[in-house]
């Protein structure tokens, strides 16, 4: 690999591999410029590689590596800027590009749990790469795939409630803290800022004036409007849909097996969220503070959600919005208090049946120690409420990208 500036020949500097195969990862650091510098990116090709993926990082080479673009296995250069300070490296992949809003995370072995507080620790390995959502699926998104999906009859509105299924996915009948709303004349959803005020909290007290509810994260979703989300993907991308009305977990129908877009399991969002060093928080082992999170910290930081992506100080080290705070997250999982004891040490799918769904995460009403990537909680699936929302996944190799 190598990097041309101008006239110059950049000197590679090998650094740790971000992603899969054994070739190099090169660096190029632009140490003084007051300016934005264009800088032309050329690589060798490596065998087997299925693309190539261009990361960004900041001033720090060892920080968080972001996507800044994703080329196929036939194009060897590309244009790109550099701002003073920051890097760009190049590393070839065999999986398929990563959806739009996805990162990859890679297979590995990390410990499970946290000493002390969600027992016992113990190891788990993920013997499978897999794309997770970068931020909570927003009410602008959830508007788009329900719609797709009530146009294509997959759904019906009754009274309150969107169905499918046989269950009920998405509560319609609150407009004081509902923001994804319909109007059966039209038969089109819509969005609208609720207004709800509760004492010191609720989205008329965080907002007096009004919000934009497009980019916040989607509330109201039960365990299955979640899931049925992630089918609705599957369906679009010509993928085949995995829930389609089973929400049973067997050798038969396992998460870690699917081709379509699922619910990550409790062990894929922990591995996410601590990669890559078991760390305490998404963003590192500091207490959270309103820089990091949205949540109570001794008083609201807000009082209600906040739009996807907006403390970039608590991103993970893979660049994952929002997996503590905000709102808590469905996983695929059943709630077992003792399935650490007895879970599978390799791709453990949870168990296999239950009454209540694992949540992940936190959300903007409780207190900082529930942030915690390693804190379980977990609701009745037919739950749907303003303090729950949902990230999808998808096995790497599998986006259905051509």
């Amino acid at each position: 690999m190598k990097f041309l500036y101008g006239s110059m020949l950049l000197l590679i500097v090998c650094l740790r591999p971000v992603l899969a195969l054994d070739s190099p990862t090169a660096f190029i650091e632009i140490i003084q410029s007051d300016d934005d510098l264009q800088v032309l990116l050329q690589w060798t090709e490596v065998e087997d590689a299925d693309y190539y993926g261009i990361y960004s990082h900041g001033p720090d080479p060892y920080g968080p590596a972001l996507p800044y673009m994703f080329v196929d296995e036939d194009q060897l250069s590309l244009d790109v800027t550099l701002q003073g300070g920051h890097f760009f490296h190049v590393v070839a992949a065999e999986a398929s590009i990563p959806p739009d809003g996805f990162l990859l995370v890679h297979a590995g072995t990390f410990t499970m749990g946290q000493l002390g507080a969600f027992m016992p620790e113990h190891p788990v390995t993920l013997t499978h790469s897999f794309f997770l959502a970068r931020h909570e699926v927003t009410n602008q998104e959830y508007l788009a795939a329900v719609q797709w999906a009530y146009d294509h009859s997959l759904v019906t509105v009754e009274e309150d409630w969107v169905h499918a299924h046989g269950q009920d996915l998405l509560f319609l009948g609150d407009e004081a803290s509902c923001e994804l709303l319909f109007d059966a004349e039209t038969g089109l959803f819509y969005l609208e800022a609720a207004t709800g005020v509760y004492g010191n909290w609720g989205p008329g007290a965080a907002y007096p004036d009004g919000y934009d509810p497009a980019p916040h994260p989607v509330k109201q979703v039960s365990w299955f409007g979640a899931a049925c989300y992630c089918d609705w993907l599957s369906l679009q991308q010509e993928l085949p849909p995995f829930y389609n009305g089973d929400w049973s977990v067997s050798p038969e129908h396992d998460p870690c097996q699917a081709e379509g877009y699922t619910l990550p399991t409790e062990a894929e969002w922990e591995h996410a969220a601590r990669y890559q060093d078991g760390r305490r928080y998404p963003w590192g082992d500091i207490a959270p503070d309103c820089d990091h999170a949205n949540f109570w910290n001794f008083q609201y930081c807000v009082g209600w959600t906040t739009p996807v992506g907006s403390f970039p100080a608590g991103e993970s080290y893979l660049g994952f919005q929002d997996m503590a705070g905000n709102l808590w997250e469905w996983c695929n999982d059943w709630w077992d208090n003792n399935y650490y004891e007895q879970s599978p040490p390799v791709d453990p799918p949870g168990p296999s049946e239950g009454e209540e769904r694992v949540l992940r995460g936190g959300f903007w009403f409780f207190s900082g120690e529930l942030l915690q990537s390693a804190n379980r909680n977990q609701v009745d699936p037919e739950h749907a409420s303003y303090f729950v929302g949902f990230r999808p996944r998808l096995l790497a190799g599998e986006s259905g990208e051509d």
